[in-house]
């Protein structure tokens, strides 16, 4: 009996998508095997589609805030990647990884009257294929009621 000197199998023509695989193996007289059960491969090299960020009011009150964007669409499962802000953007904080919902609820209690709280959002798939991040939304943390001046009474009533 020969020995297998490799049981290995790559093919640089396999396109994107589910394959079956079906082997048999033939001896030094040519006698070959039947086929065996069939394999399933999946080729996945495409990037998920960057999520879209929805968009956001103009202004906020401090507390928990709220990002949400698009599924993003794959092959495989996807999960998300957040990032966020509390200054504008002048620096972020540490990234929310693994995320299975298109959500995520910053506590923006903290803020400073009149700074962007700032966020965007990646997917990436079981096999690692990542998308770029999405453009950023903001909100402004609005800390101040309106001012109500009155203007000068007539002297007298008037109907």
């Amino acid at each position: 009996m020969a020995e297998v000197t490799d049981p290995t199998y790559t093919s640089e023509e396999l396109s994107d998508g589910l394959h079956v695989l079906e082997v048999t193996s033939v001896d030094d007289l040519g006698n070959e095997s039947a086929r065996s059960t069939q394999g399933h491969v999946l080729i996945d090299t495409r990037k998920p589609a960057v999520p879209v960020m929805n968009p956001m009011p103009q202004y906020s009150k401090p507390g928990q805030i709220t990002f949400s964007w698009s599924v993003s669409d794959d092959l495989l499962e996807v999960r998300y990647n957040f990032q966020y802000s509390l200054d504008g953007g002048e620096t972020w904080e540490e990234t929310v990884e693994g995320l299975t919902v298109q959500s995520y609820t910053v506590n923006a209690s903290a803020v400073s009257d009149g700074k962007a709280v700032v966020g965007r959002a990646m997917a990436y798939d079981a096999v690692g294929n990542g998308s770029d991040y999405s453009a950023s939304v903001s909100t402004t943390i609005d800390k101040t009621g309106p001012v109500v001046t009155l203007g000068e009474l007539p002297e007298t009533p008037t109907r």
